[in-house]
């Protein structure tokens, strides 16, 4: 086997654009199992070295226990297939950084960033760390510059950086959009979250607050925007079939802006496709419109620090007050395309370093199939 892909997130468009004739398997952690009695004995070698600490209750002993032995067979298994590859779309599991880690055979790790990587995001991996290790990456196909930069503060240990630019967005850009005409003003890219959801972790409550105190500034700004101004808009929905997400805006807006309800492939792309600008608190999908040239703004309403996105340059913009988005939106949008991309030359490559000749599907194929990078 030349590649292990660990987990079936983006399984589609790597066999599709970047696995080629590589052969290829894929691993769903949590539901797969091998009952191959070599990698059964393997890992009950592996599971004879698992140190745990006595100190924690019977409960969390056990989980743990079984968490740690299902690792070591995920380990056994992978050593035995001795892949050329290991890869994963899941940059932040602890699963894979683990693997990382404590894998003795000679395979090429690869994590390829999946999203935005605020402050919050390493907020809540740090509350983790008493039972989780999430801060070994061997090579890390990650967005921009800006990352690099935040993940060597935060202490983790990266041996090679690729930053690239996103890897669905840059198939998006090169394979699919068709130069489409701008037919909205704004694409308002959701986020939305539940309000009064029960089953929100301790380590999680606080930016699941923060989110919905963001998003309900948001969603008042830029109705009052369209009030004002007249923009058109159209509102990427985050979930398919959602009734009561769908609800949630129909409520603030109405019939006063346009929905793009259908979850296929590319969908909120093309959305952004069809739009000047593209909106959101912190969605991955507006750096990668900017990424491209295209124009938007991460609106950080709440001024949760956590949501601090400093690599955005003029388009990030943290306030309730309406007069000063609605000046910040209107100062964007009466850019020309050029003026935008000369205000944001150095900050674009930070936050998403796309090379228009190459893009990141190319240069993973390449990497994969050829062993170069440039």
């Amino acid at each position: 086997m030349d590649i292990v892909l660990i987990y079936p997130n983006a399984e589609g468009v790597l066999k599709q654009y970047v696995f080629g004739n590589l052969s290829n398997q894929t691993v769903e952690v949590g539901t797969w199992i091998c009952l191959h009695p070599y990698v059964l004995g393997k890992s009950i070698k592996l599971a004879l070295n698992i140190k745990l600490d006595p100190t924690i209750n019977i409960k969390q002993l056990f989980t743990r226990l079984v968490k740690e032995i299902y690792e070591k067979h995920l380990q056994a298994y992978v050593e035995t297939i001795k892949p050329k590859f290991v890869i994963t779309f899941i940059d932040d599991s602890g699963v894979f950084h683990r693997l990382s880690k404590n894998y003795t055979k000679d395979s090429t790790f690869i994590a390829i960033q999946n999203g935005m990587r605020p402050g919050c995001h390493f907020n809540r991996l740090s509350k983790l760390k008493d039972t989780e290790s999430f801060d070994y990456i061997p090579n890390f196909f990650c967005h921009g510059y800006s990352d690099e930069i935040s993940f060597k503060n935060e202490g983790w240990r990266v041996d090679n950086y690729y930053p690239i630019g996103s890897l669905i967005g840059g198939i998006y850009w090169k394979e699919i959009t068709k130069n489409t005409k701008p037919l909205y003003d704004i694409c308002y890219v959701s986020s939305w979250t539940e309000d009064n959801r029960t089953n929100i972790s301790e380590n999680d409550f606080e930016v699941y607050k923060a989110d919905i105190k963001a998003n309900k500034i948001l969603d008042q700004n830029l109705k009052e925007l369209i009030k004002d101004k007249g923009y058109s808009v159209i509102i990427a929905l985050k979930y398919e079939d959602s009734k009561e997400e769908l609800e949630h805006f129909y409520k603030t807006f109405g019939n006063n802006v346009h929905y793009q309800k259908r979850r296929e492939n590319f969908s909120t792309y093309k959305a952004i496709d069809k739009s000047r600008l593209t909106l959101s608190t912190y969605s991955t999908c507006t750096a990668e419109a900017i990424g491209i040239g295209k124009k938007g703004l991460f609106y950080n309403g709440f001024s949760y620090p956590g949501f601090k996105i400093p690599s955005a340059g003029i388009c990030y913009y943290e306030g309730d007050n309406f007069t000063k988005f609605s000046n910040k939106v209107e100062s964007i949008l009466e850019l020309t395309d050029d003026e935008f991309k000369d205000s944001m030359s150095k900050d674009i490559k930070n936050i998403m370093n796309y090379d228009l000749s190459e893009m990141p599907h190319e240069k993973l194929y390449k990497f994969l199939h050829k062993g170069e990078m440039r």
